[in-house]
């Protein structure tokens, strides 16, 4: 599965020396959803439309936001994918935002959890429900998240995309990904890649 994201972070556990704050803070301004901080990313997302995420967000592309780890239970609850999402729209960066994709049962937050304690695409996958109608005229789906890790949670929703429309394109874009094993100070580190899924359950995401 093909997949993009603008910026990069190391987190805290892996940086015991505290070389790397700047992108951790900015990271944390993402999943808080600041409108001012989503809308220099999808600024900067836009500038590298057509070289870096060549083919991610045209004219076909629907947005369709990660839901966060547990089941939304108000309306007005915090959802940075939809809120990424919109900021992208709102530099022409796609076609709509669809709200398609609806998570039924709370499951580990990634990147709070160590490597062995992170969910695997099966129960990644029980916990999402699509909301996409057949015949609804889309095209392609972005999945738009706050944070990418090994990748398994794009895996899960393409997977049950496809269990039901499984001619659509599925791509995955995180506005940050994580960089466990080298300490990164710049946070602006554009980049496509693919993440697979590994015999063990999870993805494995390169870069």
């Amino acid at each position: 599965m093909r997949f993009a994201s603008l910026l990069v972070y190391t987190p805290w556990r892996r940086d015991p020396e505290n070389l790397g704050p700047g992108p951790r803070s900015i990271m944390g301004m993402v999943k808080g959803a600041r409108p001012e901080v989503l809308e220099r990313m999808a600024v900067r997302c836009g500038e590298r439309r057509d070289t870096d995420f060549d083919g991610f967000f045209t004219p076909d592309s629907t947005l369709v936001p990660i839901p966060t780890s547990a089941p939304a239970r108000v309306p007005d609850t915090l959802w940075p994918g939809l809120s990424i999402a919109e900021a992208l729209l709102e530099q022409g960066l796609g076609r709509d935002v669809q709200k398609l994709l609806v998570r039924t049962v709370r499951v580990p937050r990634a990147h709070e959890q160590s490597a062995a304690g992170r969910p695997r695409m099966d129960e990644l996958v029980a916990s999402l429900e699509w909301r996409g109608d057949f015949g609804s005229g889309l095209e392609q789906i972005v999945l738009v998240d706050d944070v990418v890790t090994r990748g398994t949670t794009f895996l899960a929703a393409r997977e049950v995309i496809h269990r039901t429309e499984p001619w659509l394109e599925v791509r995955g874009f995180a506005a940050v990904r994580t960089m466990s094993f080298e300490v990164v100070t710049e946070p602006l580190s554009p980049a496509t890649g693919r993440v697979e899924l590994q015999a063990n359950g999870w993805g494995r995401r390169d870069p």
